[in-house]
């Protein structure tokens, strides 16, 4: 009788000991071990008990005991294969810090590591993009930042690519010569999937890009990519998000033929070392109403990014565009002491620097993150943090870290947690 998306878990009154389920377009996973059995909506709470668990499917509803389990499918079959997770569990303790939040930003360095060592797994998919002569991302929130800087990677070297926000896949041309990506943190994001249904029907392949093994997305796309980010506790998404694009930074270096830039844990890491300065630029945004994030090229899905990140955990309210529409409306919104973070990049530079002179002029506060050896941008700007010197692409690989902390620092400081912001939560099932 029920319609929609549910998962729900009961307890018979007459059968204490017996748990029933359903489930359909919302995750629930079963854990097992030796006389205990666990259900759940995420594989880390029960991750301390135990690594092997039985992904549920749409459709899928049944019972566990403590030393047995029973799944049927609304279709009829449910044949479920018993999974082992690699998470470590201490992966999913906070080991020290104050939040999940900073335990994951500080992580990044370790998943970029662990994906470097992986490249051979993204062989074979850089191989199957190079089949297409149109790619379409989709994706949903932090993801869809992810797609647009895969846009532009792609763009780059040829290959047609859009990016579209899942609710608005629906109005999309698709054919089935198409190669549609779709990132999503859980693989379990209403939109997202709708989208890849929609894009499946019309015939188009689906190469998925997710942190879940087994999720609905990844059992639904011809191909996948697992990322390599372990268990995300915080509902912001964070070094899933900088695993989402180095996955992408790779395969665009793949399919140029190109070795990608050696070293990018260790910049990461140095990079973590600007956090006292981070939370100094903090201090002085905290009591702020507003913020301003501008960039160009691939600083556009930085800047959209970093606004994101800063009003979803603060509550303040903040805007990412690309640098050169500021002039277009927004321009009226700086006044004396308005926050202006800028992501600069080697690739138009001297515009975005004239797009910060112009929020010089009106009195204006400008953060830049920049590289070490630009004299140009000290300026123009107020503070500027700066990263190893590196490419153009590489560049938004070690910003991410410095967007992060100022959000995360910007939270601590107004009294709120970075880890469970209102209204939000880390698994969007809902349409």
């Amino acid at each position: 009788m029920l319609r929609g998306s549910y998962a729900i878990v009961a307890i018979k009154q007459d059968e204490p000991g017996k748990l029933l389920f359903a489930r359909n377009k919302s995750p629930l996973i079963i854990g097992l071990k030796d006389e205990e059995n666990f259900i759940a909506s995420d594989i880390p709470a029960f991750l301390k008990e135990t690594n092997k668990a039985v992904i549920l499917e749409n459709g899928d509803y049944g019972y566990i005991t403590e030393n047995s389990y029973e799944i049927r499918n609304l279709k009829g079959s449910a044949d479920r294969k018993v999974q082992e997770i690699n998470w470590d569990a201490e992966a999913a303790e906070k080991e020290g810090y104050d939040y999940f939040a900073l335990k994951e930003i500080n992580e990044i360095p370790r998943t970029t590591e662990d994906t470097m060592k992986s490249l051979e797994d993204l062989t074979p998919v850089a191989e199957e993009i190079r089949k297409y002569s149109r790619i379409m991302f989709t994706a949903c929130g932090t993801s869809y930042h992810a797609a647009l800087y895969g846009k532009y990677l792609f763009n780059s070297i040829g290959i047609r690519t859009e990016a579209v926000i899942g609710s608005e896949f629906a109005s999309v041309k698709i054919g089935k010569d198409d190669l549609v990506i779709a990132i999503s943190q859980s693989g379990e994001t209403a939109d997202t999937l709708s989208a890849v249904e929609k894009a499946k029907k019309e015939g188009a392949k689906i190469l998925s890009i997710s942190n879940v093994l087994g999720s609905s997305l990844e059992r639904e796309a011809d191909f996948s990519i697992h990322t390599l980010a372990g268990p995300e506790i915080a509902v912001i998404a964070t070094k899933t998000f900088s695993a989402q694009m180095l996955n992408l930074y790779l395969l665009y270096k793949m399919i140029k033929g190109e070795r990608p830039e050696t070293g990018l844990e260790k910049m990461q890491r140095k990079v973590l070392e600007l956090e006292p300065d981070i939370r100094k630029i903090a201090e002085k945004i905290q009591e702020k109403e507003n913020a301003y994030f501008i960039g160009r090229g691939l600083g556009y899905p930085l800047a959209m990014e970093g606004a994101l990140k800063l009003k979803e955990i603060s509550y303040m309210h903040a805007e990412g565009m690309p640098a050169g529409e500021l002039k277009h409306g927004t321009l009226s919104l700086i006044e004396k002491g308005t926050p202006v973070i800028v992501p600069l990049l080697p690739e138009m530079y001297d515009k975005t620097i004239s797009n910060m002179e112009e929020v010089k002029a009106r009195g204006g506060l400008i953060f830049a993150l920049s590289w070490e050896g630009d004299e140009k941008v000290g300026n123009v700007a107020s503070e500027v943090l700066r990263v190893p010197k590196t490419g153009n692409e590489e560049y938004p690989l070690l910003y991410i870290l410095i967007l992060q902390l100022l959000a995360y620092h910007v939270t601590v400081l107004r009294g709120l947690s970075p880890d469970k912001p209102r209204n939000l939560a880390k698994c969007v099932t809902v349409e």
